[in-house]
Protein backbone atom coordinates (compact mmCIF):
# COMPACT_ATOMS: atom_id res chain seq x y z
CA UNK A 1 0.00 0.00 0.00
CA UNK A 2 1.70 2.89 -1.08
CA UNK A 3 1.02 6.44 1.02
CA UNK A 4 -1.38 7.83 -0.90
CA UNK A 5 -3.72 4.83 -0.28
CA UNK A 6 -2.08 4.64 4.13
CA UNK A 7 -3.69 8.43 3.66
CA UNK A 8 -7.27 7.89 1.76
CA UNK A 9 -7.96 5.01 4.15
CA UNK A 10 -8.05 7.40 7.24
CA UNK A 11 -11.28 9.22 5.69
CA UNK A 12 -13.17 11.10 7.48
CA UNK A 13 -16.56 11.59 6.27
CA UNK A 14 -16.71 15.83 7.51
CA UNK A 15 -14.31 16.27 4.69
CA UNK A 16 -13.57 15.53 0.88
CA UNK A 17 -10.40 13.84 -0.02
CA UNK A 18 -8.23 14.86 -2.83
CA UNK A 19 -5.58 13.20 -4.46
CA UNK A 20 -3.84 15.89 -5.42
CA UNK A 21 -0.20 16.41 -8.02
CA UNK A 22 2.02 19.59 -8.53
CA UNK A 23 3.97 19.94 -11.74
CA UNK A 24 7.24 22.22 -12.36
CA UNK A 25 7.60 24.97 -10.22
CA UNK A 26 4.66 24.03 -7.77
CA UNK A 27 6.46 20.68 -7.19
CA UNK A 28 9.31 22.42 -6.39
CA UNK A 29 7.99 24.49 -3.80
CA UNK A 30 5.31 21.65 -2.24
CA UNK A 31 8.34 19.70 -2.13
CA UNK A 32 6.40 16.35 -3.51
CA UNK A 33 5.03 15.28 -6.89
CA UNK A 34 1.55 14.00 -5.04
CA UNK A 35 -0.11 14.31 -1.89
CA UNK A 36 -3.86 13.67 -0.72
CA UNK A 37 -5.56 16.94 1.11
CA UNK A 38 -8.81 17.01 3.01
CA UNK A 39 -10.86 20.08 2.73
CA UNK A 40 -13.53 20.04 5.13
CA UNK A 41 -17.38 20.03 3.90
CA UNK A 42 -19.39 22.94 3.25
CA UNK A 43 -23.20 23.63 2.90
CA UNK A 44 -23.37 24.71 -0.08
CA UNK A 45 -20.55 23.18 -1.72
CA UNK A 46 -16.80 22.45 -1.65
CA UNK A 47 -15.11 24.44 -4.75
CA UNK A 48 -11.94 24.75 -6.07
CA UNK A 49 -11.94 28.36 -4.50
CA UNK A 50 -11.59 26.88 -0.98
CA UNK A 51 -8.88 23.79 -2.81
CA UNK A 52 -7.11 27.24 -4.09
CA UNK A 53 -7.11 28.88 -0.97
CA UNK A 54 -6.01 26.15 1.03
CA UNK A 55 -3.05 25.23 -0.91
CA UNK A 56 -1.89 28.80 -0.86
CA UNK A 57 -2.08 28.69 3.33
CA UNK A 58 -0.31 25.57 3.27
CA UNK A 59 2.38 26.91 0.64
CA UNK A 60 2.80 30.51 0.57
CA UNK A 61 5.73 30.70 -1.28
CA UNK A 62 3.46 30.51 -4.39
CA UNK A 63 1.86 33.82 -3.66
CA UNK A 64 5.10 35.13 -2.89
CA UNK A 65 6.87 34.14 -5.99
CA UNK A 66 3.34 35.69 -7.63
CA UNK A 67 2.76 32.39 -9.28
CA UNK A 68 -0.17 32.21 -11.27
CA UNK A 69 -1.69 28.77 -10.62
CA UNK A 70 -4.03 26.85 -12.93
CA UNK A 71 -5.89 23.74 -11.26
CA UNK A 72 -7.64 20.76 -13.19
CA UNK A 73 -10.00 18.47 -11.77
CA UNK A 74 -10.41 14.88 -13.23
CA UNK A 75 -8.46 16.01 -16.31
CA UNK A 76 -10.44 19.02 -17.09
CA UNK A 77 -9.55 22.94 -16.59
CA UNK A 78 -11.72 23.88 -13.75
CA UNK A 79 -12.89 27.34 -12.44
CA UNK A 80 -12.51 28.59 -9.01
CA UNK A 81 -16.83 27.95 -8.99
CA UNK A 82 -15.95 24.54 -10.12
CA UNK A 83 -17.23 22.29 -7.24
CA UNK A 84 -15.05 19.40 -5.52
CA UNK A 85 -16.33 15.66 -4.76
CA UNK A 86 -14.85 13.25 -2.37
CA UNK A 87 -11.98 11.21 -4.59
CA UNK A 88 -11.40 13.88 -7.53
CA UNK A 89 -7.84 14.02 -8.83
CA UNK A 90 -6.78 17.36 -8.87
CA UNK A 91 -3.50 18.87 -11.11
CA UNK A 92 -1.85 22.41 -9.89
CA UNK A 93 -0.44 23.84 -13.21
CA UNK A 94 1.96 26.99 -13.39
CA UNK A 95 2.05 29.17 -16.29
CA UNK A 96 3.51 27.62 -19.56
CA UNK A 97 6.24 29.30 -20.79
CA UNK A 98 8.01 28.39 -24.42
CA UNK A 99 9.77 29.90 -26.89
Amino acid sequence: MNDIEEEMKHHYPQFITLKVKSFAILREIIGKEQMTLQLPIKDEATTVADLRIRILELYPAISAQRIVMAIAVNAKMANDKSILNDFDEIALLPPISGG
